[in-house]
Formats: structure tokens, C-alpha cells, sequence
């Protein structure tokens, strides 16, 4: 059942951005919510030697407007921006523009996107330094009380996350995991696969790469490392089963090895 092992560089989201010794600005362009109106607006864009660095687009299904956020680099542009700006508001498919320039002299940060949301749910980007900076300090000043209270607040907040998964009519058990999962690889914990599963009574084992978690402390660490993610794992599992389950991670690569491993079994009452 190996998914999303396959190495990759991953993806830079459109949230700030370097401009040192370039004309950068953002801009958000809210479009009409029909087939070709995003390439005719970036047809303005190309037409005046403007190049799109990075950019998001939101198109709801049944919605009107579309709305594209975009880091542009017009330091070749054939004409100043409030030009290009003025013909882009000209156009028939462009309803609005925005523009955010530097907010400092070598940084722009994209105010535009704000809530991110993840299915509807808002969500909030946390540094992984910040993370391995907190968990440092909790469990070399609380210990094992730390850690038992990272596991149980993973647990806890997970029966949360697998909620919309579950509405998911005649989906198989095993499929909203490995949904989970791949939802999980998408928001930047790690890279997963279900190596073994056995749903009644529960006996999974699952590995992960990179685990967000573990990785600011790769080669560190005397033990195991993951207390919060194998909390969420626990919950995952025991809201998509119904058993109550206790997750062990029995390989960590806080520890020297190569990947984290986490097996997941009934608790015995």
C-alpha cells in the first residue's frame, strides 16, 4: 500500500518572497468564473514582458468570481505597472486589482490570503524551527508529563480533522486512512505509507519520512521523538474504527534511523 513515498522538492507557497535587486509586487486579480478568463488576463501580464514568480488560484465550482494572488517581477516590464493595472481592470473577464507592494526593501509578504482555509477549515502555517523550538523546551522542562500531554492533545484534536473524510458515503475504513494520510503529506507533516492493516481487531503499522515533528532533531535524541503525531495517529485510527487504540513508534529518526515507524493496535482494557 505504498503512497507518496517518492522524493520530492516540494513546492514554495505563495506567502512571502525575497525581492533583492528586483521590481516585485502582488497583486490580486478577481476574475469571472468562466472558462479562458484566466488566460486572458495573463495574456495583459505576458504582453507587457511581466513574468508570474508564484501565484494561487481559487475557482469555486458554483461560485462567480475566481480570485488569482500572484508575485510578479516587472523589472523588464515595456511600461510602468499602473499601466498594466489600468488594462487589466479594462478587461471584460476582471472585475477587481489589488496591488501590495514591498513591505520592506528586500520583502514582500502576501497579506492577501488571509484565512487559509483547508476544506473550509482554517488553518495556520507553524515554522518547523518554532515547533522544535517548543517541544524542546517542554520536554527538557516538563519531561514525561510533556510528552504525555502532546500525545493526548494529538488525540484529541484529530477526531476533529477526519470529520468532513468521514462523511464520505460507502467509503471503506481503510480509504479515509490512507485519505488521512495523504491530507496530512499535503499540509507538510511528512511523507507516509501503510506498510501493514488490519482493521478488527486494529493492528496497522505505518511509516513515515521527514516527520515535521522529528526531523529538526534527526540523530539527537536517545528515543523516539514522536509524542503529538502518534497522539493524532491514535485518534485518526480510533475514530475511523471505533476501538480503542494506543499508538508506539517504535523507529525514530530523532534516534539515527532511517524513517519513523509507528505501530498502532488495540489497547488491551
Amino acid at each position: 500500500m505504498n503512497f507518496g513515498t517518492v522524493a520530492s522538492k516540494g513546492i514554495s507557497l505563495p506567502i512571502a518572497m525575497r525581492c533583492k535587486g528586483l521590481k516585485i509586487s502582488l497583486i490580486k486579480l478577481v476574475l469571472k468564473n468562466i472558462p479562458g478568463a484566466l488566460a486572458k488576463a495573463s495574456s495583459v501580464i505576458a504582453k507587457y514582458n511581466i513574468n508570474i514568480l508564484s501565484s494561487i488560484l481559487n475557482a469555486p465550482s458554483a461560485g462567480p468570481k475566481a480570485t488569482m494572488i500572484s508575485f510578479i517581477d516587472y523589472t523588464k516590464s515595456r511600461a510602468p505597472l499602473d499601466v498594466v493595472i489600468e488594462e487589466l481592470k479594462d478587461s471584460d473577464v476582471v472585475l477587481d486589482v489589488e496591488v501590495i507592494k514591498p513591505q520592506l526593501p528586500e520583502l514582500i509578504v502576501n497579506v492577501l490570503t488571509y484565512p487559509l482555509l483547508c476544506l473550509d477549515v482554517r488553518c495556520i502555517l507553524i515554522h518547523i524551527t518554532g515547533m522544535s523550538e517548543m517541544l524542546r523546551y517542554l520536554y527538557s522542562r516538563f519531561g514525561s508529563a510533556a510528552k504525555a500531554l502532546m500525545y493526548y492533545a494529538g488525540y484529541s484534536s484529530a477526531k476533529g480533522m477526519i470529520g468532513e473524510l468521514k462523511k464520505v458515503k460507502e467509503a471503506e475504513k481503510i480509504d479515509i486512512l490512507r485519505a488521512c494520510l495523504q491530507l496530512f503529506q499535503a499540509c507538510g507533516y511528512g511523507r507516509f505509507e501503510i506498510l501493514y492493516s488490519k482493521l478488527k481487531p486494529v493492528n496497522i503499522l505505518i511509516r513515515a519520512y521527514d516527520l515535521f515533528e522529528c526531523e529538526p532533531f534527526r540523530g539527537r535524541m536517545e528515543e523516539a521523538n514522536s509524542h503529538f503525531f502518534r497522539g493524532i495517529l491514535a485518534g485518526v485510527v480510533e475514530a475511523i474504527t471505533g476501538e480503542e487504540v494506543i499508538a508506539l513508534e517504535d523507529k525514530c529518526i530523532a534516534k539515527g534511523d532511517p524513517f519513523c515507524q509507528f505501530i498502532i493496535t488495540r489497547r488491551i482494557k
